[in-house]
């Protein structure tokens, strides 16, 4: 009976070591279209963005209109984004709307929130 138990045991250990760090890995998939709405701080204006893979391809409000490439990822349990032009945050998913939010550069580039929905 002992023998059963360990080996249980170590099983369970085994697939809870394996599905940690897979749960923790941001699932690009989810992100993946086409996301329009605005951005409010330091530009004001109508934004899009497409996204694929992790990759992010963000048009700027109007008055801006330059294309920030910027990638997502997994850091302390929660999904950041580091862009091109140096502007780096934390993204929020909630349905089909996703929030961007420059944390750890708003000193640098001012301090802005993105809210879009997916189209």
């Amino acid at each position: 009976m002992q023998r059963y138990e360990l080996t249980l045991g170590a099983i369970a250990f085994a697939i809870t070591a394996l599905a940690s760090p897979a749960a923790a890995a941001v699932n690009c998939g989810y992100f993946d279209g086409t996301w329009r709405g605005t951005m409010q701080g330091s530009i004001n204006g109508g934004t899009a963005m497409t996204i694929s893979a992790c990759s992010v391809a963000w048009q700027l409000p109007s008055e801006d209109g330059r294309v920030n490439e910027c990638t997502l990822r997994e850091r302390k349990g929660q999904v950041e984004y580091k862009c091109s032009l140096g502007s780096r945050g934390v993204v929020q998913a909630n349905g089909n709307s996703l929030t961007f939010q420059n944390v750890y550069t708003a000193k640098q580039h001012g301090a802005y929130t993105v809210r879009v929905n997916r189209q």
